[in-house]
């Protein structure tokens, strides 16, 4: 799949970068940015793309809610994640996700 730069999650558009040095990948909903490993095999790289765009889409929705665990500093390995939604919404999800991959999969 090839990754692209700029993807449109829930009408909006978010910037995408393939950086070195970080693990995975991560995204900042308030900045519109999805960080994706670059030199990560094709197929990592890709599970990678779509694990972050389907997770940015369900915190735009509403449906991701964190639960601190209470270690020593304020690190994503702190906060455990939760997704709440629906079948019916479940459906809009896989909608959103089909129109920000419509352009990859071309």
């Amino acid at each position: 799949m090839k990754i692209p730069s700029k993807i449109t999650l829930c009408g909006h558009e978010w910037t995408v970068y393939q950086k070195k040095g970080i693990n995975g990948g991560f995204f900042d909903g308030r900045k519109k940015v999805i960080h994706i490993q670059k030199d990560a095999n094709p197929q990592d790289k890709t599970e990678i793309f779509i694990h972050e765009i389907l997770e940015a889409i369900l915190t735009v929705r509403g449906h991701r809610f964190s639960h601190w665990l209470g270690g020593d500093d304020d690190t994503s390995q702190d906060l455990l994640y939760k997704f709440v939604f629906d079948h019916s919404e479940f459906t809009n999800i896989i909608y959103d996700l089909k129109l920000a991959l419509n352009s990859c999969l071309k």
